[in-house]
């Protein structure tokens, strides 16, 4: 079972998420959004395995944790939505999932401090 993201890889082979499934826990965090990099899988990078094997290591049986490191590109007030005046910045976001639909465990900006959900 897997934490509802899709991805593909891109010419430059960075794993990009391409769907967000609906009612899984990716979609239930509000953290990870379409076009985010994933860059880490339980705290191993991803960075030149095919996109089978980043799903292997994100696979695992149902309810169990995964934490993700994405790249992300957020607006500097946390919000992905283009807004007159505001800057865009690239980011790290580190978030643990439970594989299936049961939400997420944490969420660290590390551009930021500690956000609890």
């Amino acid at each position: 079972v897997g934490v509802g993201i899709n991805v593909e890889k891109n010419d430059e082979g960075t794993l990009r998420v391409s769907e967000v499934v609906e009612g899984m826990s990716a979609h239930l965090s509000g953290a990870i959004s379409v076009d985010d990099e994933v860059v880490q899988v339980g705290g191993r990078p991803v960075q030149g395995l095919s996109i089978e094997e980043v799903a292997q290591r994100v696979k695992g049986t149902d309810g169990t944790p995964v934490q993700l490191t994405l790249r992300t590109v957020r607006r500097t007030d946390g919000f992905t939505k283009a807004k007159e005046g505001s800057k865009r910045v690239p980011r790290d976001l580190e978030v643990t999932l439970l594989r299936g639909a049961w939400g997420y465990v944490d969420y660290f900006d590390k551009g930021a401090s500690s956000i609890p959900m």
